[in-house]
Formats: C-alpha cells, sequence, structure tokens
C-alpha cells in the first residue's frame, strides 16, 4: 500500500480497509522521551520534512513533523503516528497487523521501555484482532514473549 500513500502513516492503513485487506506490516520505534511511534527508519531524513534522529524527540514534536508531502501534495501535513493513535485505527477498522519491533540503535533502556510501552498498548487490542510481533532483534523478541507469551513472535 506504500505506492498509494506515504509509508507507516494513518492514511496508508486506512487504505488496506478501503481495499479489502485485513494485514498489513508496521514499524514501531520509540522516541528518546518513551512515546511509541510508526516508523521505519530511526531518522526524519527519509519521510518526513525535517533531519536529525528520532531519539531525540518530545511527542510534542510530532506535530511540526510533515511526513506526508515528500510523497505528494495530498499528502502533506500527515503526522508520524503513534501508536496509540494505530492501535484506535486498528480497532476501529477491525485490522489485523505485524507489528515489527525496531532495535533502538542497542540502547538498553529505549528497548526495555520500547517493550514495556508496545504490551500496555496492545493491550487495548479489540480481542477479536489477530497480531504478529517481529524484529531482527531475537533478544527483543525473547523479552517480549516472557511477557506475552500468548502472542506470535517471528524472527526476521
Amino acid at each position: 500500500m506504500s505506492v498509494l500513500a506515504p509509508e507507516n502513516t494513518l492514511s496508508v492503513f486506512e487504505l488496506c480497509k478501503k481495499n479489502g485487506i485485513k494485514w498489513f506490516e508496521c514499524d514501531i520505534d520509540i522516541l528518546k522521551y518513551k512515546t511509541i511511534v510508526i516508523s521505519h527508519d530511526e531518522t526524519l531524513d527519509r519521510c518526513t520534512d525535517k533531519t536529525g534522529s528520532l531519539y531525540n524527540l518530545y511527542k510534542e514534536d510530532l506535530e511540526k513533523i510533515d511526513a506526508g508531502s515528500w510523497f505528494s501534495d495530498e499528502y502533506e501535513g500527515e503526522k508520524i503516528p503513534t501508536l496509540d493513535e494505530l492501535i484506535e485505527l486498528i480497532n476501529k477498522y477491525k485490522l489485523n497487523v505485524n507489528f515489527e519491533l525496531k532495535s533502538c540503535c542497542g540502547e538498553k533502556d529505549l528497548t526495555e521501555a520500547l517493550i514495556k510501552r508496545f504490551v500496555e498498548a496492545i493491550n487495548k487490542l479489540d480481542k477479536d484482532r489477530e497480531i504478529i510481533v517481529s524484529s531482527f532483534n531475537p533478544l527483543m523478541l525473547s523479552k517480549f514473549k516472557d511477557i506475552r507469551p500468548d502472542v506470535p513472535v517471528f524472527c526476521l
């Protein structure tokens, strides 16, 4: 769907519902100040109008970042979504998700916070939603599985 709308935005995930797609994959990362966001890259450079590291941002900074105009004028003003915003959309549209956990550049405290807050967020999913959790980091998956053994995981 990322050929139709900017990747890892609420707009692209809404297109799943409109096109009858029941599953999608998204990338989960964390800001330095512990807000979980949907972003593939650890920097803002490729898919926003800003530069720099995700890990230096506050949640409030997200309002000033355009994650859509690089794709097309139609998506100007699109924001980097938080995981909480995505959870609402998933429940609203009855979608299922493969959440890919990013490795947080090796910072242990951020990795631990990501796992903890991710678990808190997915607990807000409707009971009929299906998820898979994947990562290139097997240690993250192991820590996640310790907390939520009921959720399928996949090591990339």
